[in-house]
């Protein structure tokens, strides 16, 4: 399941328009939510910025977000339980276990607090990857400079792009074609766009200027 998660953030990265990956939800459209407790939660945050920053490039902060939408019941009109900050709680700052199957310390204490009856919050997970600035064409030098969304390399070298709700693994070779696709459509826009302005232009120059002349028969003189 992780692995189609990954393969989903990489798309809505390298596609440029966004998206949003939830989990908690089954395929039938089921809200279930996962249990987690705040050090849970802390270490899926902490999981999520490393690995954006295995990508290559780097991918920004600014262009994801994580949210958890607490699962409420029909008997639940608020969230009862109250997580102290991390100011109050240093616990919130050790260190969490990444890059390995291996239980973290976060989990064994889920598991020791529900053992003692202790239940936590159920959680939809809310990935949200935001699309990229529009794109800027700017002069560099005597040259147009086009700012295309850039293609992230996932941890493994691998490049995905969502096409028509399914995801499809790019090489390089489809990369730089599709490249070419979104600079030519790009600037074919501003190239019509031009080319209508000077016919415009060019019909305003053709068209005699309008005369306005007084005639003595449009009044009335007694």
């Amino acid at each position: 399941m992780l692995f189609s998660i990954f393969r989903a953030i990489n798309a809505f990265l390298n596609t440029g328009k966004g998206g949003t990956v939830y989990l908690g939800i089954v395929d039938e459209g089921v809200v279930k939510g996962i249990r987690l407790s705040q050090y849970q939660k802390d270490h899926v945050l902490v999981a999520m910025n490393d690995l954006m920053s295995r990508y290559e490039p780097k991918v920004n902060s600014e262009r994801y977000n994580v949210e958890f939408v607490p699962v409420l019941s029909k008997s639940e009109d608020t969230l009862k339980q109250e997580y102290p900050a991390i100011s109050e709680d240093h616990g919130r700052l050790r260190r969490h276990l990444l890059r390995t199957p291996e239980y973290c310390w976060c989990d064994k204490d889920a598991i020791a607090q529900f053992a003692l009856g202790i239940e936590q919050v159920d959680y939809v997970i809310e990935i949200t990857i935001h699309p990229y600035k529009d794109k800027l064409t700017e002069i560099w030098g005597d040259k147009y400079r086009l700012d295309l969304h850039p293609v992230h390399q996932d941890e493994e070298g691998n490049c995905y792009f969502r096409r028509q709700a399914s995801l499809v693994q790019y090489k390089h070779s489809d990369i730089y074609q599709q490249t070419k696709e979104e600079v030519k459509q790009y600037y074919e826009e501003i190239i019509n766009k031009l080319k209508e302005e000077i016919r415009e232009a060019k019909g305003l120059r053709r068209k005699p200027p309008s005369k306005n002349k007084l005639s003595i028969h449009s009044f009335d003189l007694g």
